[in-house]
């Protein structure tokens, strides 16, 4: 059986560090001790680097799943942020066998449709019949205009929960206020890009409904999309008062991926995430075990055990970054996490 051995790093699974040795056969993980000696010739030398679950990214843009505008190639977008497992936040295209072909473990949000303000609940089997147990929920966007009043909102939650669905929020410059959404979402739903800074943002209320929301167990996501739906200003208030997101997420889409700063991603959000104030061991439970928790997926994604099928080796690198929001913040520093290896079904799918 082939097999792959990580050596030296300094294991992180949720509780704090430990120096370990991680042995791969075939597809699994099959121990993890101090000290392991395997004849293998493929091996990784992980001194000064921390071994961790792969990461999960529960908002971004996939390409063939998500419209043409956004989707961006899986692989490339996610292995490169030590990225295992990843959602898509509104698909529209594609299906369970085609999302199957991918090496990401993956998932979806679909965006409902209306007529007239009402929410066209005939579409659900078509979505329900193409995706199969890879649906998560509904993705409703409330951005400008588009709705007035939570009443749609309302309307989707109520199918969701019968259904035993998730819902997921966009509130970039929202028409109602974040705590309206926050009162009408089930536990367990997702106020997505929780930190922008348009009209009925989270710091209005000094992050109250925020709270509330988080009480009440909705999660509360970042959705960063670089500078474009996160202002800077309001994420900076929310670390200083030490309200951390439960995940991180990238809202990674193809006009962002390589391309807006150079190697936008993942770790790219962890970064800022870290400048501005939010501590390590919080950073990375937002996108291990918090992110597996956020899509009903803790018990196949998010932690390293004996039987896992993906880890990811991170360091804090001396590469700095520097990212300006659409107020004009600037977010920079002389370091940034980065991803040195990516292991996905016994195989390195990404070296650094």
């Amino acid at each position: 059986m082939d097999k792959f051995l990580i050596k030296n790093g300094m294991l992180w699974n949720g509780n704090g560090f430990s120096k370990k040795d991680v042995l791969f056969e075939g597809k699994h993980v099959t121990k993890i001790d101090d000290n392991i000696e395997a004849d293998t010739l493929r091996k990784f030398d992980a001194s000064g680097l921390i071994v961790m679950p792969g990461l999960i990214d529960i908002h971004m843009h996939m390409r063939n799943v998500s419209i043409d505008a956004f989707g961006t190639d899986v692989s490339a977008g996610c292995f490169p942020n030590g990225v295992t497992c990843a959602v898509d936040a509104s698909a529209v295209s594609g299906d369970k066998e085609f999302l199957d072909t991918f090496a990401v473990k993956n998932a979806v949000f679909v965006s409902p449709t209306f007529n007239n303000g009402n929410y066209n609940f005939d579409n659900f089997e078509q979505y329900n019949k193409s995706y199969g147990d890879k649906l998560l929920g509904f993705k409703l966007f409330y951005d400008g205009d588009n709705f007035d009043g939570v009443t749609p909102l309302k309307e989707v939650c109520a199918f969701a929960k019968d259904k035993g669905l998730k819902v997921m929020v966009h509130t970039n410059n929202s028409p109602v206020s974040m705590m309206d959404i926050a009162k009408t979402l089930n536990s367990g739903d997702i106020i997505t890009h929780a930190f922008h800074g348009g009209r009925n943002n989270a710091a209005e209320d000094n992050f109250e409904c925020l709270k509330f929301a988080r009480e009440k167990g909705i999660v509360i996501d970042t959705g960063f999309a670089g500078h474009v739906h996160t202002d800077f200003t309001v994420l900076k208030k929310a670390m200083d008062a030490k309200f951390y997101p439960d995940t991180i997420s990238s809202d990674l889409t193809r006009a962002s991926a390589f391309i807006r700063f150079g190697r936008y991603g993942l770790n790219y959000c962890m970064s800022i995430m870290r400048t501005l104030g939010m501590p390590e061991e919080e950073i990375f439970l937002s996108v291990t075990k918090n992110a597996a928790k956020a899509v009903g997926k803790e018990n196949d994604w998010g932690t390293l055990e004996i039987g896992s099928t993906a880890v990811t080796v991170l360091g804090l690198s001396n590469e700095p970054y520097s990212i300006t929001d659409k107020m004009g913040k600037t977010v920079s520093d002389n370091k940034s996490y980065r991803t040195y290896l990516t292991v996905v079904n016994g195989d390195a799918v990404y070296s650094y």
